[in-house]
Formats: structure tokens, sequence, C-alpha cells
């Protein structure tokens, strides 16, 4: 999140001592374009399905602290293996009068037939609230087939380890994960290429409740300092070693000591087989690191065009996604801004090059009042491209603008340009949210993706996809045997009745949230033969044909050539 400077001021002192470097104005270059009507439908669900459940930020304490602008997400995934979805939700905390930060428990919904979720916290003993909370992210670090989840905050991790029969145990220290400062993202993906998940954090800004100065951004009334007013902290980067502990090998693995981490991806950026990293900072460049195979990293956001705008300047990124909006088979990267900088599309061009392409899809258009967080890019409507939806809302008590809720944004790909959809008043994303974390699932495995959305302060909303079509549809989840179980940096490609689409099994992703880790396909309604090529971390190329459709399915790595 970041406040751009006044436009006024800034030619005003140009005209009086020169300079010949202007940024972009804070309107967009185009004119919004009116809201098309939408074709994609959503129900909310949340009352139906029996989940109520608030994440806090203890703004009720009228403090000010930038600690209560992050929020918290979600994440979706089967840690008792039946075959639906369950859910965690991150609690976040609360803030007292002296700045002391105290955490709130968090809750894991247990999916019974997609129909109904039942609250399974205490049981499974991931109740949580040692901290004040922000992220999650999932995954099978000990390989054991069974899904464990690590919890983000303020001074505290936790790592929760799935021991197969419903309950988890917290074993952060024991694996040596050490609590750090301020972490906010997080991704559990294969660095060094030994088949063992593991993790990347992304830390925040050095804030404390000794290190908390006084803001009037409009003169007179206290609102929340920018995160320009702290330094920034680095990241942090574990090695797996397969004996049930994590190495700390952020110095040896080349990371940077900077940035204001808010979101993160994993994702083979180049196609080499080895797993990159995109990290989104607030208000510095974003980061760039291209692995060399080994799990040494060499930093290019700046060379690469990724870490800033397309007029050079750093953005207050928040949350960040994967997609391949262009059909060229190549990772491209979606970055959600704050205010008055618009959202980023870069294409990628090849070779670890890519192209600032938001003026050219029509994302200049949307106008630059959003401050946006979670978001998802992909299929929403089954029609074979991947749309955009991003949840928003202001870190400001008292904004400008006026206006602390915000409209969800939704945006559908038309041939590689974006055009938003417009949504009635009547329903969730017709309406003004506190928006912060969102993920994907196919809670009721029905072939479409349905949306979790973490907001700030108010319920936990589901929304259950109800768009209609004519076309089949494919599930796949992979399952890694010489690459980790979760196949973290796997390019899956589809191919049917003449289409060709590809996918990323991506590590993090949106904002503080965990997306359901199964692909969904769109194939043309009369498909009655597709073929499946993964391409696995390990470097094995494994191609299949698929028959029947409406349903999932497991693809496992072979181990043999």
């Amino acid at each position: 999140m970041r406040r751009r400077p006044n436009t006024t001021l800034t030619l005003l002192f140009m005209i009086l001592f020169g300079g010949s470097c202007i940024r972009r104005q804070e309107s967009p270059p185009h004119a919004p374009l009116a809201d098309a009507e939408s074709t994609i439908e959503f129900l909310d669900v949340t009352g139906e399905v029996g989940i109520r459940f608030t994440s806090r930020n203890g703004q009720e304490s009228e403090t000010y602290s930038i600690a209560q602008t992050l929020g918290c997400g979600g994440a979706a995934f089967d840690f008792d293996h039946d075959g639906v979805a369950d859910f965690y939700l991150v609690g976040g905390g609360t803030i007292s009068q002296n700045l002391e930060l105290s955490g709130l428990p968090g809750a894991l919904f247990r999916g019974q037939d997609g129909t109904r979720f039942q609250d399974a916290t205490k049981a499974s003993g991931t109740l949580g609230g040692d901290f004040y909370s922000h992220g999650i992210a999932v995954s099978d670090f000990n390989a054991d087939g069974f899904d464990d989840f690590l919890i983000t905050g303020y001074q505290g991790l936790l790592l929760f380890q799935n021991q197969g029969d419903g309950t988890f145990i917290q074993v952060a220290q024991t694996v040596g994960i050490a609590d750090c400062q301020w972490s906010t993202g997080a991704a559990w993906g294969d660095f060094n290429g030994d088949g063992l998940a593991d993790l990347y954090i992304v830390q925040y800004l050095d804030w404390s409740k000794t290190n908390h100065p006084i803001c009037r951004p409009t003169g007179t009334q206290q609102d929340v300092c920018g995160p320009e007013k702290f330094r920034g902290l680095g990241d942090l980067l574990y090695l797996n070693h397969g004996d049930g502990t994590l190495v700390d090998a952020s110095s040896q693995c080349g990371l940077r000591n900077d940035g204001k981490g808010l979101g993160v991806v994993l994702v083979d950026i180049n196609n080499d087989g080895a797993l990159d990293i995109y990290v989104a900072n607030d208000t510095d460049d974003n980061f760039l690191y291209l692995n060399d195979s080994t799990g040494r990293f060499k930093e290019i956001g700046i060379i690469s065009g990724t870490a800033q705008d397309d007029s050079g300047f750093a953005n207050g990124s928040m949350g960040v996604s994967v997609l391949d909006f262009n059909h060229d088979s190549k990772a491209d990267l979606w970055v959600t801004n704050f205010e008055n900088d618009s959202f980023a599309l870069y294409r990628n061009d090849g070779q670890g090059t890519f192209t600032h392409t938001s003026g050219a899809t029509g994302i200049f258009t949307l106008g630059s009042s959003y401050v946006g967080w979670g978001t998802i890019t992909d299929d929403l409507d089954n029609d074979g491209t991947e749309e955009i939806i991003v949840t928003n809302g202001h870190v400001e008590v008292f904004p400008r603008s006026g206006e602390v809720a915000q409209l969800p944004v939704v945006l559908k790909n038309r041939n590689g340009t974006f055009e938003k959809l417009s949504f009635e008043p009547s329903t969730y994303l017709g309406k003004r949210h506190s928006g912060r974390g969102l993920f994907k699932c196919d809670f009721d495995n029905d072939g479409s993706w349905d949306l979790g959305f973490c907001n700030l302060n108010e319920p936990f909303h589901l929304l259950r996809n109800e768009t209609t079509g004519d076309r089949k549809w494919l599930g796949t989840r992979l399952i890694g045997v010489l690459s980790d179980r979760k196949a973290v940096g796997a390019k899956v490609v589809m191919v049917a009745d003449g289409e060709s689409r590809t996918q990323f099994v991506v590590g993090g992703g949106s904002y503080l949230s965990h997306n359901d880790s199964r692909l969904l396909w769109s194939l043309p309604a009369n498909t009655k033969r597709a073929t499946i090529e993964v391409h696995w971390p390990s470097g094995k190329i494994q191609r299949s044909e698929v028959t029947e459709f409406q349903r999932y399915i497991d693809v496992v790595e072979p181990r043999g050539d």
C-alpha cells in the first residue's frame, strides 16, 4: 500500500526547479469503460453451508497502527483425504492502547459431501491464536501424504503437522523454524531439486510499539502511517533436509535483505525446470529470483521488467497470481496494487524478460481508486480463457475518497484484452467490502471454481459458482513422486478438439491465502478424447489420454523412464 505524491505539487516543483522525468498522472491514460453485464453467476451460500467466522484486526483500539491494515487469509485443502475441500480461516488479533498485539484463534472447517461444513478446530488441535496472525501456506512438507500448514504473523510462526487421523500437532520449533519479526505471505516448493518441499517466508517492515510514528495525511486527522515511514525486512528461505527439519538458508541462497513483502508466488518462469520466486513488495521494487537449479538465486526484477510499473516506479504491491492470458504457454504475472498504481499485468516474453501490458490489455480502464489485495486468475465461466478477480478495500481509516469498503473487480478475458463486469447490487460481488484474502476452491466438486473471501472485520463469505454452459470439464490433481508431492513448478498442457491450454502448479499466490491445488479444464462440448502432457519438476514429461470427463482424476508421476 502506498500514497502517490501530489501531482500538482510535483509539477509545480518541476516548473520552478526543472526536471525531465514526470510520473504518470494519477488518472489512467484512458477513461474507464462502461461495465459489461456479467454472464458469470455466483451465489453467496455461506449461511447455507454452516460457516460463521470473522477475522479481526483490532482497529477499535484507535491506535492507527500499520499492523491493522494487512488483514488475514484462508485456505482450501483436503486435510482428511475424503475428496471434499476443507477450509482453514486465519483469525488475526487485537491491539491494546499501548500497542501490544495479541492473537485470535483461527478455524478449521471440515467439508461434508460438498453441501455443509463442520467446525473441526478444537477436535483437530488447530485453534492457534498464539500471536497476531495473517497468512496460511499449505504443503505436505514431510511427504507422508497428508497436508500440513504454516500460519504467519507478527513475531510468530506456527507449523501444524497433519497426523493422518484428523488431528494436527504444532512443530515449528521442532523442525527448526524460528519466529521472525513480521511474516506475511509464504509459499512451499522444491528449490534445490531433491523432491522435498522447501519454504519461502515473506517479511514486511520494522514497525513496533517503540517505532510507531504519528501520521496526519490530511494535515489534521491522525491516520495509519504508510510503509514509506519504515525500513523493510529481508525474507527467509528454509531448505527441507528430509529428516523432519528445515534449515534457514536465506543468506547462502542469495536472497536480498530488504523489501517490504506481502505476496509471493513460486513458478518456473523461464521453463528451465527450476522453481523461481516472485515477491510483491509494498512501495519497494518487486523481486524476481531466477533459480540456477541448485537452489541459489539471482534477483533480476529490474532487468526482467517485473520490478516496477510502465513508468519506472515501484508500486504498492499486495497480491500476485500466475496466468497464461495470451495462450502462448508462458507464465505471465499479475499483481494487485494500491490506489493510483494501476494493477499490473506482466507478459512473459521468454528468457526471463517481461513487458508491462496493463495499458494494451485494458487494465488501465479500471480507473485509479482501487486498493487491491487477494486475486484469482482462472477460468471462472468454463469458456477456456482465464478471468481475473480482485478483492479490494482501503487501508486508511479516513481515506480521501471517503470509501473504506470497495467493490470487488471481475475482469473478463476477451481475446487477450480485459473487460470489467458488473453485478447486481443485491449480490456479494455488487456490494462494497473490506476485502483482504481470497482463495478458489471447488467445494461441491461440480467442475467450476467457487470463491472464498476473507474480509477485514466482516464475516467470511463463500460464493458458489452457478455459471452455466455446454462445455465439458475435467479436473486433475497432480501427485509428485520424484518431484515434491504437490508438484509445485509443474507445467500442464491440455489438448482437446484442436484447443491447447496451459496451466501451472504454483506455490503461494493471491494474498495470505492458499488455493485448491487441483487444476480445472474446460473442454469443447464435442470432445471425445483429450491429451494431458505434464512437465514435472523432476524433468520427466508424462503424456496420457482421457476419454471420460465431468470428473476429477489423479495424475501420478512415474518413477521410470
